[in-house]
């Protein structure tokens, strides 16, 4: 491509070398930063995360600049739904184990729902569990929204269930984020006493959550109050949605039990407990569009900038797609949670 002189004159310069890739590369990696988040690790903690330098900091705010345009050029979508997860890509040797005992890496992504458009994301050794301060890719996620935006939700996995994260979303005079309410809707971290919460659930009060050829998925309200860290005396109480699965004619699971129990906490009151883990569970049907392009390209988050926006023909989707009746509008609306809605429950709480 470099002896390819029609190339070079219509792209306005030489093609770089391979050195120049590997040189531009190479200023990501800040070796001092690397030792300082080690040393700065409490006794018998493994696991870490050094802190941006300068070239990072800078590739966030390229991202950060193609989203305000986005904005610019889509003004009519107000609502902004982010999705946060985290993912295993790259098993190579010089990576460290993951919890699924391969070597990897695990980058933790928060996605635009409805443009499905990355917007922020922190780079992780495979070692850093999810639960690990999910609450800094948030507020980089909801300032690298546009101005455009009126309505805001969040969605995440038990991962995001962490106290830090949940009170920043609950706290509408939040530090470091947009003033206001955000709706939420995160996988319960499964306790004993919400275990027995949801067991003591009278039977009348499930109800149906959709089927499966040889599951009965049921859905009902948990009476479940925690011990929150930093609770507020002025805030209203978080809402637990109980989720039960049966197997059909008596059978078990392949773990010998016949009943698992799931939950989901929200701050929202007055979707139908079926809508809300219908919405939640949509998470599954625009998180992983990202986690697949970026395994293919090989990792980096804010790299792979703008997986698909249709913003010119784009209806609100995620909470703002639901009618009254809990029907998805059309368009694009219905193309980013195409499967959602059938996805498993499990890996999505």
């Amino acid at each position: 491509m470099r002896a390819d002189d029609g190339l070079a004159e219509l792209l306005g310069h030489e093609i770089p070398p391979p050195e120049a890739t590997r040189k531009f590369l190479y200023q990501f990696h800040d070796a001092e930063r690397i030792e300082a988040a080690q040393e700065q690790r409490a006794l018998g903690q493994v696991a870490y995360i050094p802190g941006e330098n300068a070239a990072l900091r800078g590739l966030g705010e390229v991202n950060r600049d193609l989203i305000r345009v986005l904005g610019q050029r889509c003004p009519e979508q107000k609502i902004a739904t982010v999705d946060e997860d985290a993912t295993i890509i790259s098993r190579k040797r010089e990576a460290l184990p993951t919890y699924e005992g391969e070597r990897g890496y695990q980058p933790m992504l928060a996605v635009w729902a409805e443009t499905n458009v990355v917007l922020a994301e922190e780079f992780r050794d495979g070692n850093v569990p999810a639960l690990m301060d999910p609450l800094n890719v948030a507020k980089r996620a909801f300032a690298a929204l546009p101005v455009t935006v009126e309505t805001r939700y969040f969605r995440g996995d038990s991962a995001c269930h962490e106290s830090r994260l949940v009170n920043w979303l609950r706290d509408e005079k939040r530090e470091e984020g947009p003033p206001g309410f955000i709706g939420f809707g995160i996988g319960a971290r499964m306790s004993e006493g919400l275990h027995a919460a949801l067991l003591a659930v009278v039977p009348e009060a499930w109800q149906a959550d959709g089927e499966e050829a040889d599951v009965v998925r049921e859905c009902a309200e948990v009476v479940y109050v925690p011990s929150e860290k930093n609770e507020k005396k002025d805030q209203q109480p978080l809402r637990y949605v109980g989720i039960r699965w049966r197997k059909r004619q008596g059978e078990l699971f392949g773990d010998g039990t016949g009943v698992k129990h799931f939950a989901v906490v929200s701050n929202i009151w007055e979707w139908s407990a079926p809508r809300l883990l219908e919405w939640q569970r949509q998470k599954a049907g625009t998180i992983e569009i990202v986690h697949d392009a970026q395994e293919r390209v090989g990792g980096g988050g804010a790299a792979v900038c703008s997986i698909r926006s249709e913003c010119g023909v784009a209806a609100p989707s995620g909470a703002g797609a639901q009618r009254d009746d809990g029907v998805e509008e059309t368009g694009a609306a219905a193309r980013v949670v195409v499967g959602a809605t059938e996805a498993p429950a499990l890996p999505d709480l």
